[in-house]
């Protein structure tokens, strides 16, 4: 069973999630879904100068899904472009190969890890800011 501390913060963000439905200007933006679990999610930035300066969200998902797009957009505005493909690669490891441990704002994630079938919804989001970010690189 998830920590119950962390899945109060699941649950929490899962309910009130920040940047879901945020109208704003953007210039890129990026579709993810996982047939599966029936998530999808559209991931919104606003870039200038390698910096995010706003992010958003739009779709349905499970509670995970939300949570973890909500944790994205608190923790990624205001960031260069590399602390977040730096963000991503550190959460997947920690998701996907159990080799890292996350800290502050993405512990509750980590817990995710404990079920295979959902560790894709908590990843969802972040593959479509990888995305984006890749198109980014590769311009």
């Amino acid at each position: 069973m998830i920590n119950q501390h962390f899945q109060q913060l699941i649950s929490h963000h899962a309910a009130k999630p920040v940047g879901q439905d945020k109208q704003f200007d953007y210039n890129y933006h990026a579709c993810s879904e996982y047939q599966q679990c029936g998530d999808n999610v559209t991931v919104f930035l606003k870039i200038e100068n390698s910096i995010i300066i706003d992010i958003g969200f739009s779709g349905c998902g499970c509670d995970i899904c939300r949570a973890s797009a909500s944790i994205m957009c608190r923790e990624m505005s205001g960031k260069h472009i590399e602390f977040a493909a730096q963000t991503f690669d550190a959460i997947q490891n920690a998701l996907y190969l159990e080799q890292e441990d996350l800290d502050g704002p993405f512990a509750p994630l980590q817990a995710v890890a404990r079920f295979p079938t959902r560790v894709e919804c908590a990843l969802l989001p972040w593959h479509a800011l990888d995305e984006m970010l890749f198109k980014l690189e590769a311009a």
